[in-house]
């Protein structure tokens, strides 16, 4: 009878246990007072140690070069607003950066050039500054490209380690609400995939894509995948091969 009450009382303890680890928090920015309240400011919970290894251009087999992880929110008709780790990323080929995260069943890895990513800070500051002033609609379907669009492009795939399909496009800059809070944006819609001109087997084109961010959210990840900023953070020693023209 002892033994069945211990093995009772390890159950119990077991289920309560796994039942803590297992709840998600969701971070949002109030938006209910003229004081600013940024919602559950998300911190780094760990931080990549510095690579220090000197990579080629065209020499490397590595593709990107992964930062300081941070956070973000994907949102799905399916499946709203779904917290996702989100890592500063650097595209070795191109030189933009960006970050990548889980999107639904696939890995997706959003870049910009550095020209767009300062379009894209202007961008949020111009939000910060609506939010402070009251000025954010909450009934307005539009809001999704209230601050313009920016280029931008995708690689994505099944596996982070196999991100073969690639687009370019535009990508649209705004805000939503979601239960009575507003949300930083980022809009793609679906985008021809340059991939499956190589391979039949590969999809069409990128699933639409939501990305919703609180103010503290966006503010680390526009620190975090900036050129310079994400560079040092990954010890990266570039070697640049430069190809020359023969004349």
């Amino acid at each position: 009878m002892k033994k069945l009450l211990y093995f009772t009382l390890a159950a119990a303890l077991l289920f309560t246990s796994c039942q803590s680890t297992e709840q998600v928090q969701e971070a949002s920015d109030s938006y209910q007072s003229e004081e600013e309240t940024d919602g559950e400011i998300i911190k780094n919970q760990q931080k990549n140690t510095k690579s220090n290894k000197k990579f080629s251009l065209f020499g490397s087999e590595e593709k990107y070069l992964y930062g300081k992880k941070s956070t973000l929110f994907t949102f799905a008709v399916t499946n709203p607003l779904k917290q996702q780790d989100a890592y500063a990323v650097y595209n070795i080929k191109t030189g933009d950066t960006g970050f990548a995260s889980n999107y639904m069943a696939a890995y997706y890895l959003f870049f910009v050039d550095e020209y767009n990513h300062q379009l894209l800070e202007k961008a949020y500051n111009n939000y910060l500054s609506d939010f402070d002033k009251k000025l954010l609609k909450r009934d307005d379907k539009k809001t999704y490209k209230a601050y313009g669009k920016i280029e931008a492009s995708l690689n994505w795939g099944s596996l982070k380690k196999s991100t073969p399909n690639n687009s370019k496009g535009e990508c649209y800059i705004g805000y939503a609400f979601y239960k009575g809070s507003p949300y930083f944006s980022l809009t793609l819609f679906p985008m021809f995939n340059e991939y499956s001109k190589v391979t039949d087997s590969a999809v069409r084109e990128s699933v639409q894509l939501c990305y919703y961010f609180t103010k503290s959210q966006m503010k680390e990840i526009l620190e975090n995948s900036e050129k310079n900023n994400l560079l040092n953070e990954i010890g990266y020693d570039f070697e640049y091969q430069e190809e020359s023209d023969v004349y």
